[in-house]
């Protein structure tokens, strides 16, 4: 299934992840993506403007940016598509940062979802990473997408993000290249698995509540 993707920062993330990691080689990352399938990568393009809503510092429970929503939608906007039906799904601390995890339909009429990475600095909540997936098709039942992140403090993650469309599915488990396992609930059709360190997702499947398999491979791609 081919896959529409649209990355923030990619390039510098990954290069220094992979320069902490010392495992992740060029051959590993090329077989992922001719494992998978196959993707559009876009270049990067700057980050969006900082969000200048007052916010706590992050030592506060309640340091959450002021809007999710229209933090993800303004993401969306500045990478040339329209978040029809947006829904925020995940939002949470991740180190120091706050991680959200949303999907919508595109312009296109595809099922996307994507992650963002927020950093408290200079007394305003700016990204610090991000990126979007789409569907090659508007029927499609799942679409996934994988990277590796460094949070502010430097500590590296491997974010697994995507949806699925049939509302049976409660959760996805993963399987990765070390051999470790993780899964993750599915909430409002989303799904976000986030693993300290660097791991590449070798297998995606997804599962109902009483554990049967609904679908057997999510399609996985990097960005």
């Amino acid at each position: 299934m081919r896959k529409r993707v649209h990355k923030l920062l990619w390039g510098g993330m990954l290069t220094a992840v992979l320069a902490l990691s010392g495992c992740i080689q060029p051959d590993i990352v090329q077989k992922w993506q001719t494992e998978t399938a196959q993707a559009v990568i876009m270049p990067p393009t700057a980050p969006p403007a900082l969000f200048t809503a007052p916010a706590p510092p992050p030592s506060s429970a309640t340091s959450l940016p002021p809007s999710a929503m229209a933090v993800a939608d303004q993401f969306v906007r500045q990478r040339g598509d329209m978040p029809n039906g947006l829904l925020v799904w995940h939002e949470g601390p991740l180190g120091p940062d706050h991680l959200l995890g949303f999907s919508y339909t595109g312009a296109a009429g595809t099922p996307c979802s994507g992650y963002l990475l927020l950093a408290y600095q200079n007394g305003v909540w700016s990204p610090n990473n991000g990126a979007t997936a789409c569907a090659a098709q508007a029927d499609a039942l799942a679409q996934a997408a994988f990277t590796f992140i460094l949070t502010s403090d430097g500590q590296p993650y491997t974010v697994v993000f995507g949806r699925v469309q049939n509302p049976s599915v409660t959760a996805v488990a993963a399987l990765y290249d070390d051999g470790g396992t993780f899964s993750a609930s599915v909430v409002g059709g989303g799904f976000m698995l986030v693993r300290p360190g660097v791991a590449g997702p070798t297998a995606l499947t997804a599962i109902d509540a009483l554990g049967n398999t609904v679908i057997t491979t999510i399609p996985i791609s990097p960005v």
